[in-house]
């Protein structure tokens, strides 16, 4: 194994070592996944549901998985070799393959994508971003409204563009209507929708075409949900902005921030993150909490709760995603655990039980925990 000094490990899952005295080794996967599968998302060459795991292609290379939006409705991973492959739903040109529509844009098994590619990745609703493996950032997919693609226009891009002319960017992330990438230099920046201040900007409502600078240079890794952020800073703090229904910032209320506001504690550099109406993050000592919106259980307290401050899950976490209506979290010892509404078998425990509290999926070693809208997806260590 290589050892690495005082840098950040960028093709680990969601950034999370933290910069130091840090060796490891380069890992591969298999990729799997379950849920819904429609827009062919499972990647299985069909649309078929599945409420058990099912591994996508035959490969043990993957190394870094990119969904996450909700109704983005496609997938992408890279491999080892540096290439990027997408799947799903192309209405808008968001697999980047130079076409779009329902036919014969969309994918239902993974597809090259031309290029030498890094691993910050994600799909937002309808548009794409990503980092190539020199550190430019490209966009693809849906520009119209907001300004999504960051090219200070409302324009369709079916094929990826690059925004700007740095090659500096690390993280990279969005959701619904916007997103926010961090640069090497640790500078935070955001573009597209503003609606209940979710760029951090002071301000809301206001759209960005191009990426604008949110205050601060100490930022290290983030996490987006459709109306807002969560970024953690190299000392360990947390930080939230933007909408705020059912308490999902973790302020014992129900106001929006338009600006960072601190959740108090010191956190991992970043495993967990938001999506639509709650959060979860896991500390320093690996204890897991949670906050927000908890209809179908999704904050794995055995009730349906809501909860507008943070609340403990039992356990020692090490990794934690979310599907709009699902939790998933990978404990120290590499064991995953599905909790909350499983209509679509998105938990893969091969049944539609909804679980208010973590059960188990067979298998150890798993890594990486994803959700799309209604599906869900993890690495498992070869």
């Amino acid at each position: 194994m290589a050892l690495r000094n005082n840098t950040w490990k960028l093709n680990q899952w969601y950034d999370q070592d933290v910069a130091g005295n840090v060796s490891y080794s380069a890992n591969t996967y298999q990729l799997w996944g379950w849920g819904n599968g429609g827009n062919g998302i499972l990647g299985q060459n069909d649309t078929t549901q599945r409420s058990s795991p099912v591994q996508v292609g035959t490969e043990s290379t993957w190394k870094t998985i990119g969904v996450g939006a909700i109704q983005g409705n496609m997938a992408m991973a890279n491999k080892t070799d540096g290439t990027l492959w997408v799947w799903g739903y192309n209405l808008n040109g968001q697999l980047g393959l130079n076409q779009q529509g329902h036919a014969p844009g969309a994918r239902s098994s993974p597809t090259q994508l031309p290029g030498t590619w890094g691993d910050a990745l994600f799909t937002g609703t309808g548009w794409t971003i990503a980092t190539k493996a020199d550190g430019t950032l490209w966009a693809w997919g849906d520009g119209y409204g907001d300004g999504y693609t960051a090219q200070n226009n409302r324009t369709r891009y079916s094929s990826p563009v690059q925004i700007g002319s740095g090659t500096d960017w690390g993280t990279t992330r969005g959701k619904l209507a916007g997103a926010m990438a961090v640069k090497t230099n640790g500078e935070l920046w955001g573009w597209g929708n503003n609606g209940y201040g979710k760029l951090g900007q002071n301000s809301a409502g206001t759209s960005y075409s191009s990426p604008i600078q949110i205050p601060g240079t100490t930022w290290s890794t983030l996490r987006t949900y459709d109306y807002g952020f969560s970024a953690v800073k190299t000392d360990g703090t947390l930080w939230v902005g933007g909408y705020n229904q059912y308490g999902k910032l973790g302020q014992n209320n129900t106001v929006n921030y338009s600006s960072p506001i601190q959740i108090p504690g010191s956190w991992k550099q970043l495993t967990g993150g938001s999506m639509r109406d709650f959060s979860g993050f896991i500390n320093t000592d690996n204890e897991l909490w949670m906050w927000g919106q908890n209809s179908y259980g999704f904050l794995g307290q055995n009730n349906t709760t809501v909860y507008s401050s943070p609340i403990q899950v039992p356990g020692s976490w090490d990794q934690v995603g979310f599907s709009r209506y699902s939790t998933m979290g990978i404990k120290t010892d590499g064991t995953a655990w599905v909790w909350g509404m499983n209509e679509f078998g998105n938990l893969g425990i091969n049944s539609r039980t909804y679980y208010s509290s973590p059960i188990q999926i067979p298998g150890t070693d798993w890594d990486q925990p994803q959700g799309a809208e209604k599906q869900m997806f993890a690495l498992l260590k070869n």
